[in-house]
């Protein structure tokens, strides 16, 4: 028994694969405050260091 496979078929079936399973992890790997600046004490806060660190 001899089996054939399309190279386009596979191929596309692959990426239709990978972005689905890559999609969750890149829309939650930004979180609401990636685009928002921070003072010294909201670095240190989100760090979880003291002040004088930052």
């Amino acid at each position: 028994m001899k089996i054939e496979i399309d190279d386009n078929v596979l191929i596309e079936a692959i990426v239709e694969r990978v972005v689905e399973r890559l999609k969750p992890l890149i829309s939650n790997s930004h979180d609401t405050f990636s685009d928002e600046l921070m003072d010294v004490k909201a670095l240190a806060d989100y760090l979880k260091v003291k002040k004088q660190w930052v």
